[in-house]
């Protein structure tokens, strides 16, 4: 018989840690609940979880400090951070603090599922790697992010010029974004990436190419990836959170430089 993973959901709106119990009724998994963060860190330090979803916003005991106080006497416990619009400055601390990723408001029972299965798929020790020892760890993180091949295939990467430096590529990169030549604007993207792999502006600048062309999904891999890297990277948390809305709106962003922002495909 398989042992079931047990997952804790911290929210204190009964409707949100319902749905999520019905959500993984199907999964193997044990679901407990608790209403606040005082309760959450009791039941943490009494029994063995597997994966939290902690909500930011919490009467008394904010997530934030919850997450805080859990990293003082578990460093590998993960945590899955459970967000609304307007909270994503508290999410960037949240992975600071080790967070797996965010799940923002409002889900569907499948984006629940899909969060919580590769959150646990994850393997033990995962935290403690990627934190202890950033460096060593941030490519294999990239790699375990991006897992899959992107349904709409990225160009192989050009090989840099003599003299070619990373930045000069993202403007390469951000100038063919703009005149709408996905190809030749993912091919320099790669190219950065081969320069300098541990930086976030290029696997933006991927997600922001994937999601130009229908593949929203496979692009919000790119974004996370950035944040991997670099987790206070703002153009990919505004892409991310963003393309996460049940209908997205607004620019996509590519950072500083060339505008700040791509303009929305012509129709």
């Amino acid at each position: 018989m398989v042992k079931k993973s047990r997952v804790l959901v911290v929210d204190d709106e009964k409707n949100i840690r319902l749905t999520i119990a019905q959500s993984l009724e199907n999964m193997t998994v044990e679901v407990d609940t608790a209403v606040n963060g005082e309760e959450a860190l009791q039941k943490i330090q009494q029994d063995d979880y597997r994966l939290i979803l902690l909500d930011l916003k919490l009467p008394g005991m904010e997530g934030i400090e919850v997450l805080r106080k859990l990293r003082g006497f578990n460093k590998d416990l993960k945590v899955l951070i459970i967000t609304a619009h307007g909270t994503i400055e508290n999410a960037v601390e949240a992975m600071k603090l080790g967070a797996v990723d965010f799940i923002q408001k409002p889900f569907t029972p499948d984006e629940v599922r899909g969060f919580v299965a590769k959150a646990l798929a994850r393997g033990e020790g995962f935290l403690s790697r990627l934190h202890l020892d950033r460096s060593k760890d941030v490519e294999q993180t990239v790699e375990n992010l991006l897992a899959g091949e992107p349904a709409r295939p990225i160009p192989p990467a050009k090989e840099p010029s003599p003299g070619a430096d990373y930045e000069g590529s993202i403007e390469q990169v951000k100038a063919a974004v703009e005149a709408y030549d996905f190809d030749t604007a993912a091919s320099w993207a790669q190219a950065a990436i081969a320069l300098d792999s541990s930086r976030p502006e290029a696997y933006n600048l991927l997600g922001v190419l994937l999601e130009r062309r229908g593949g929203r999904l496979e692009a919000q891999r790119y974004y996370r990836a950035a944040l991997a890297l670099d987790p206070t990277y703002k153009p990919a948390w505004n892409n991310l959170n963003r393309s996460t809305q049940m209908w997205p709106a607004g620019r996509l962003d590519i950072g500083e430089g060339t505008g700040g922002k791509a303009k929305n495909k012509p129709s």
